[in-house]
């Protein structure tokens, strides 16, 4: 499950996996391609994993009952995005037999997912129960000299004779003839430990979608776009500039007041501080100092130090050369600091739940942990959610905390997926509700649109003219974006940029496929100025960024009857060009 890139546009057909259908079935698609060879269409488990590292999956649910659906095991072409009539023929006469036609929030499978790539199959299996884990993780660990662990917060089962899949993400066992000694064979292992244990699994955790959820109305921000999550760097920037703001001061003085820290209401906010004692009459052999403090809040009372950990640890002594970590050196600085100011120290390190740092016993009598859901409980208040949703930018920053408020790395994963599959539901519902001949051109509007508003939320003045986009950015500097109406036009020049050789008659899909597939990653690529994207339903969108912003501030002037004038510089004429193209609207 979820091998894809969901953090940008793909769309796996596994999503149904865990979501209950309309009809109260479930149904299964079998990872990558949804077929299943036919020498194993008696297996009747399955167990749907999620990587965990580099040898271990950790079990996110498990389905029992297997009934191959018509079509699944039928041979499919070595390029899976080539029809094939008779297993589609099998797969929709069977989807159309089943109650309620195999729906998920009111919408059929073929409309959710008829406009991917690949269309053959929808459904490898209809399954009698699908469970998930209901209060402890769970683990597969291949190790040959491994041990199964038991504990009240995880289980791992450790299999010795089954390498783990690395190519096809699938692998299947079987009881084995014979194993050496008395060690429970992988699959008898499986079985009685995850399989037949009861207390491991619940059904009242299965989703089953509706197209009103409020998760489908998230809008998406610079943070999922640039995907900076996960960066520790631009989270604590932001955390910085919204202690800052004065309008949100009395929220931080307010929070931090529950950690016994008092501040003025003029304190101030640092990023990036060194901690580096200069005084010369301090031993820097009895008190190392140094390293750079992530955020400092400071007044005349109080001084804080913030180390903001997300996906990294604090440095340990073993790796640290002067055999201390980086808190200690910042309790050495900022004790040398109050001493002479007589301010109080306070010491916090901020943390996802998933990732709570273990520290040593000295350094946690110093330190207090602040986790995210820590702060979004409080953010979560009712008149402190009302400051959050005045902001676009600081609702923004909260949903990139609540990522990080779950107790594994991967469980935002399955959140993540549950809020995609309703927005594809909704998405889909408003394409099944227009006439056929404007289905393609709504789609393809929600989606110019979409990238449109995502680009305008994080500007501080904008302006849309046609296909370009002009903003003004926090520092003041001109950006010029074109999102292209025409795409294939633009795939045939960014082609031949590179020299490229197409075939004319390729269909824009195509081509942008295969663009991406020699200059890029994933779904997209970047080619000199312009970005290929290949979205959720398959279709290709390229947009341009402009090095020469001026040059592209005179097409657009071109195109308005708008007069650049050649003596100001480009900060001016964005700025004056924005303003007359709003004043024209």
């Amino acid at each position: 499950m979820y091998a894809g890139d969901y953090l940008s546009s793909n769309l796996g057909h596994e999503i149904i996996n865990l979501f209950q259908a309309d009809n109260g079935h479930h149904y299964l698609y079998l990872n990558s391609s949804g077929n299943l060879n036919k020498a194993h269409e008696g297996l009747d488990i399955m167990l749907m994993v999620k990587a965990h590292s580099a040898d271990s999956f950790e079990v996110i649910g498990l389905a029992k009952g297997l009934h191959v659906a018509p079509g699944a095991t039928m041979t499919m072409p070595r390029d899976i995005s080539q029809k094939v009539d008779l297993i589609s023929r099998a797969q929709r006469d069977y989807i159309a037999s089943e109650p309620g036609d195999v729906s998920y929030g009111g919408v059929s499978i073929l409309d959710i997912f008829n406009d991917a790539e690949q269309q053959n199959i929808f459904i490898t299996y209809k399954a009698d129960k699908v469970l998930v884990p209901s209060n402890r993780r769970i683990f597969l660990q291949y190790d040959k000299n491994g041990l199964n662990k038991f504990d009240n917060k995880e289980v791992i089962v450790a299999l010795k004779s089954h390498n783990m899949p690395r190519t096809s993400l699938k692998s299947y066992i079987y009881p084995e003839e014979s194993i050496d000694g008395e060690q429970l064979s992988d699959y008898d292992n499986i079985l009685t430990n995850i399989v037949e244990n009861a207390d491991l699994w619940t059904d009242k955790a299965v989703w089953k979608p509706l197209c009103n959820k409020s998760t489908a109305n998230q809008r998406i921000s610079l943070f999922d776009i640039c995907k900076m999550r996960d960066d520790e760097n631009r989270v604590s920037n932001a955390l910085a500039y919204f202690m800052s703001l004065e309008q949100y001061r009395p929220l931080w003085i307010k929070f931090f007041g529950n950690y016994g820290v008092h501040l003025h209401n003029n304190y101030n906010v640092g990023r990036e501080i060194s901690s580096k004692i200069t005084d010369e009459s301090i031993d820097p052999a009895r008190y190392p100092s140094g390293g750079r403090i992530d955020l400092l809040i400071e007044d005349s009372g109080n001084f804080v130090v913030i180390e903001n950990k997300i996906k990294s640890d604090i440095n340990n002594v073993k790796s640290d050369g002067e055999g201390m970590n980086q808190l200690h050196r910042y309790i050495n600085f900022a004790q040398h600091k109050v001493s002479a100011t007589g301010q109080t120290p306070y010491f916090f390190i901020i943390a996802p739940n998933y990732n709570i740092p273990v520290l040593d016993e000295e350094t946690s009598k110093r330190y207090r942990i602040i986790t995210y859901r820590d702060i979004c409980e409080f953010l979560d208040e009712p008149t402190n959610m009302a400051a959050v949703e005045s902001d676009w930018n600081f609702r923004a920053l909260y949903d990139v905390m609540k990522w990080h408020t779950f107790d594994s790395p991967n469980e935002y994963l399955r959140y993540e997926m549950q809020e995609k599959f309703e927005q594809r539901l909704k998405t889909a519902s408003s394409l099944i509700s227009a006439p056929k001949t404007e289905t393609s051109k709504l789609s393809n509007e929600i989606e110019k649109n979409n990238k449109q508003q995502s680009v305008l939320n994080m500007a501080k003045k904008s302006a849309i003219s046609g296909e370009y986009i002009i903003t003004v950015e926090d520092s003041g500097s001109i950006r010029v974006c074109k999102i292209y109406d025409n795409v294939k036009a633009s795939l045939r020049e960014c082609a031949e940029a590179k020299g490229f050789e197409y075939d004319p008659n390729w269909t824009t899909r195509q081509f942008g496929s295969k663009l991406i597939k020699e200059f890029g990653e994933g779904n997209e690529a970047t080619i000199g100025e312009y970005t290929i994207v290949k979205r959720d339903s398959g279709s290709i969108e390229t947009y341009r960024t402009y090095d020469n912003t001026l040059g592209a501030l005179r097409e657009i002037a071109s195109k308005v009857g708008f007069n650049i004038n050649e003596s100001s510089n480009t900060r001016q004429n964005g700025s004056k060009l924005i303003d007359f193209i709003n004043s024209n609207k």
